[in-house]
């Protein structure tokens, strides 16, 4: 897919944010969540953790931070080459993580760790993402979150199978313009419902910056979900867990 000059009209897939408060608690009642930003640089002095790597056959040396990059909810370490380390502090994002570790149809997580604290570490593959993807995928990805903001009803019970009733969902989004999106934002459709088959999890913030490309593959290494003021992670695990029972998957116990 090439790369389109055209920019998106202003406003259309942004998601607004929030501003993080710190909460000293890890009750799934809460309804934000602070972000695993400066905490996180404790773990990389841990033996613990870095003993942890090394299971996963990371060769790290204890007290060494490697760059990372700041999220809106967490941050993420560039351990090499080919691995990531997400850190995050949001329950629903690390749990969607261990569903789908290991997975040869979502090739994305390689191992979770529980921190304590309510704090996570993901182990990722390293993806390309962010400027080194064509604007086209991202665009796609973009309004793809308009899709799913104007239809709620897709976060119980996903996407429709009908490949034209999925089209005509994405052009409800483009209302006429950007006829260049429909068959990226189809495959960005695809591999959103993919995610959700496999964890009864439909992702509503797989934006631009959380979009990615593995192996050919469309992948979101931030699986982090839209934390809106209403947003409260006991009621988002219940809405997934009645997915999950629609699906034929097993009940999941927030870990």
């Amino acid at each position: 897919m090439g790369d389109i000059e055209q920019d998106r009209p202003e406003g259309r897939g942004i998601t607004a944010s929030i501003e993080p408060i710190d909460l000293g608690q890890t009750d799934l009642d809460i309804k934000r969540i602070a972000p695993a930003h400066e905490s996180t640089l404790q773990h990389w002095h841990s033996k613990e953790f870095i003993d942890w790597l090394q299971s996963n056959e990371i060769d790290h040396i204890q007290g060494d931070v490697p760059p990372y990059a700041e999220g809106g909810a967490g941050r993420a370490y560039f351990v090499d080459d080919k691995h990531v380390v997400k850190f995050t502090n949001d329950p629903m994002e690390a749990n969607v993580a261990m569903m789908i570790k290991g997975s040869k149809d979502i090739p994305l997580v390689e191992d979770v760790l529980v921190l304590g604290g309510g704090s996570y570490a993901i182990l990722n593959k390293r993806v390309m993402m962010g400027e080194e993807l064509p604007k086209q995928v991202k665009d796609a990805a973009d309004y793809m979150t308009l899709v799913i903001d104007d239809n709620p009803e897709l976060k119980q019970g996903g996407f429709p199978a009908d490949p034209e009733v999925r089209e005509a969902l994405i052009r409800e989004a483009l209302a006429g313009e950007r006829e260049d999106l429909v068959v990226p934002m189809m495959h960005v459709m695809e591999a959103l419902d993919q995610l959700y088959r496999s964890t009864g999890y439909l992702h509503d913030d797989a934006g631009p910056s959380n979009v990615g490309i593995y192996g050919g593959k469309i992948v979101f290494p931030d699986l982090g979900p839209n934390q809106t003021a209403e947003y409260s992670p006991a009621a988002a695990f219940e809405t997934l867990n009645g997915n999950r029972s629609q699906l034929g998957l097993a009940v999941h116990n927030p870990e």
